[in-house]
Parts: C-alpha cells; sequence; structure tokens
C-alpha cells in the first residue's frame, strides 16, 4: 500500500522594491517597478526630493538591473542624469560616495542633504493584502480595485484620503505612500 502525504500548499511570494524618503514632515515610501526613474528637485522628476539648494535638478537615476533575488532584478543608482551630467554633490550610498551602485535591502543613501534608504520586502500573495507600517494599513489607503502595477491618480488620493506629496502631473509617477511623523511627546 502507498500513501502519499497531503500536498503542502505553495506559498507565492512577490518581491517589493521600495524607496523610503525623509522628508521633514515624514517618509514617503515609493514603489519602484518602472525600468528607470529620475530624481531630483525639478518637477520634470518621475521621484521628486524635497528641494533644497543641496539637492540638484537632475540628481540621480535608478536603473532596473537583472538581480539574482526572487524577483528577477534590482535597481543601480546612477549620480547625474541621463545626459551623464553629474550632480553637484553626488550620491553616497553607505557613507561612501559613488557614482554607481547596485542597491540591496537596507541601503542608506543620500542625494544632497536627502536621506532615502532602499527596501525590498518578499511578501506573500496573502501577506501583500495585510502589509501595514507603523498600524497604518496600506492596503486600506488604496482604491478597492487595486492594481500593484497601476500608478496611483489623483482621483485615489481624493477617494482614499491620502496625505500624498505628489507634484500636479502625476500621469508616469510611481505609486507613492506618505507617512506623516508622529507628534513629538512633551515630558509631564
Amino acid at each position: 500500500m502507498n500513501v502519499q502525504a497531503p500536498a503542502l500548499p505553495t506559498v507565492v511570494t512577490q518581491d517589493c522594491h521600495v524607496l523610503m524618503i525623509e522628508e521633514e514632515e515624514g517618509i514617503r515610501c515609493v514603489l519602484l517597478e518602472s525600468p528607470t526613474y529620475s530624481l531630483g528637485r525639478d518637477k520634470k522628476n518621475s521621484i521628486v526630493l524635497p528641494a533644497s539648494k543641496a539637492v540638484s535638478r537632475f540628481h540621480a537615476m535608478l536603473l532596473r538591473i537583472p538581480g539574482t533575488n526572487s524577483s528577477g532584478y534590482s535597481y543601480r543608482i546612477v549620480d547625474g542624469d541621463a545626459t551623464g551630467k553629474l550632480s553637484t554633490n553626488g550620491v553616497v550610498v553607505n557613507g561612501e560616495r559613488t557614482t554607481s551602485h547596485t542597491l540591496i535591502e537596507g541601503d542608506a543613501v543620500m542625494l544632497g542633504n536627502v536621506k532615502a534608504s532602499y527596501r525590498l520586502l518578499t511578501l506573500s500573495s496573502s501577506g501583500l493584502n495585510q502589509v501595514s507600517v507603523e498600524g497604518i494599513d496600506i492596503r486600506s489607503t488604496l482604491p478597492h480595485t487595486f492594481n500593484p502595477h497601476a500608478t496611483l491618480t489623483k482621483e485615489h488620493v481624493a477617494q482614499s484620503g491620502m496625505n500624498n506629496t505628489m507634484p500636479p502631473a502625476e500621469e508616469d509617477l510611481p505609486p507613492t505612500m506618505f507617512f506623516k511623523k508622529a507628534p513629538k511627546k512633551t515630558a509631564p
């Protein structure tokens, strides 16, 4: 008699590449899915950085490259714009100035005086529906017909009530979530 153990369910996972940008009001989380992104203070960038004289108008680029993780790709940050002109104050990754660096989970990035970090989150399909950051259910802020490959629009922001820092022409921008800093507690 040949007895087989019951088959275990297959867990499907998905990697989510996220750039977390520290701003004065809180942290902006940008979901990275496109092949290229431009970063800088100019509103023509796909990821607009906080206005600062230390940040160039076109400061850096993120390029999706083949990788070894389960999503099959990772991102490389390159100092400067698409024409090769380097930014004024450069790109620093994990304390070292660089003109090009393949990002890995947890990398700390400085773009001028703007702090950012690169996160690679691996989520199961059920976990993707229960993502939360500091008690805020991210999925509850998204439209009910959320497509993870879609770009958030003004209508989505208005429906969800998100505090979002998207520039006016957001049609080609990556999905962005904004989390306000908790107010500082004063000692009694």
